[in-house]
């Protein structure tokens, strides 16, 4: 009887050491798996480190201010190049959905978007096409095909108007919008 328990207890013992065993080197795989990854995070942080240090270098003003004046080819703003606020004509306010009978009935659940659709699809047989944008001609300022009214003409230093186009354009508020 002694036996058989003392080999049951030798057995249990060496499963138990073996379970530890394979145990312990797992702990140690994963240990250094952490340590891997610990250090490839303290590389990462170093070369996050020196990219923002690069980036601040690149981003001086004074560098940056050399680039433009040696790769762009920007002109001083003409006093004659800026307009007020004044100057910009509005966009005109939406018009309504024309509302047909069906739409505007109350207690009937009709398809809205299909009357929406309905209505758009009308609307432009009922409305003339927009005129082509005038031209600037002599001494006549281009016209806004929406609302009809004349439009800024941003001129170049030598009076004549700008393309639109690498042109800087400044608009300020005048005392009587503030």
């Amino acid at each position: 009887m002694i036996r058989i328990s003392m080999v049951f207890w030798l057995a249990a013992i060496a499963v138990a050491a073996i379970f530890l065993y394979e145990l312990k080197h797992e702990v140690q795989d994963l240990e250094d798996q952490l340590a891997e990854v610990h250090g490839e995070i303290l590389r990462d942080q170093e070369a996050i480190q020196v990219l923002k240090a690069e980036w601040s270098y690149l981003n001086r003003p004074a560098r940056i201010a050399e680039l433009a004046d040696r790769y762009l080819e920007l002109k001083p703003l003409d006093a004659k190049q800026i307009a007020s606020f004044g100057d910009v004509p509005l966009a005109p306010a939406p018009e309504p959905a024309p509302q047909t009978e069906e739409a505007a009935a109350p207690g009937q659940d009709k398809d809205r978007i299909g009357n929406l659709i309905e209505a758009v699809a009308e609307e432009p047989a009922a409305r003339p096409a927009p005129a082509p944008p005038a031209r600037e001609s002599a001494g006549q300022a281009p016209v806004n095909p929406v609302t009809g009214q004349p439009l800024p003409v941003v001129r170049q230093q030598d009076g004549q108007p700008a393309s639109g186009v690498g042109q800087p354009v400044q608009l300020i508020r005048t005392g009587a919008q503030q």
